[in-house]
Order: C-alpha cells, then structure tokens, then sequence
C-alpha cells in the first residue's frame, strides 16, 4: 500500500484490545512465555520462578516485584497479560 493511502485512511484506523491475545501469567509455562516477542527467556524463567516461590500473581501488576520488569517493559507487556 503507498504511504499516501496510508496517510489518508489512517485516522480512521482502530486497533482495539480485543484484537491481542492475552496469555494467563499463571498458568502458561516458561517456554510459552518466552514465545511473545517482549519477554525473553530470562524473564519468563523469571515469572515462572517468581510464581513457585511465591503463588498465584493476583493482578498484572504484580509482575512489577520483579527485578527484571521496569516501566519500560511493564508497559510493553501488561496489554498482552492477564491474571485472573
């Protein structure tokens, strides 16, 4: 598509939450949560770990008590996560 169309239409371009696929913080495994392009396999080694340790995460933002999570990749993963 030639970015003119692209400008033109692009205010009119909607992608709303309901679109990402969430992944369950508590239930899926290291290796699943090293597949989503923002957390690596440090860090999903870490979530996993952190949950053992400590149980259940009771929101998204829980994932903030770990050392590997500042703001910068809280606010880039917390779209894409879920903690029921």
């Amino acid at each position: 598509m030639p970015d003119s169309v692209f400008n033109k239409i692009q205010p009119y371009l909607r992608l709303g939450d309901e679109s990402l696929r969430k992944i369950d913080i508590n239930e899926t495994d290291e290796k699943s949560l090293a597949h989503h392009p923002y957390i690596n396999t440090k860090l999903a080694r870490a979530i996993v770990r952190y949950r053992n340790a400590n149980g259940r995460f009771r929101q998204v933002a829980d994932l903030r008590a770990l050392p590997l999570v500042n703001d910068s990749i809280y606010r880039k993963i917390e779209k894409y996560l879920i903690a029921p």
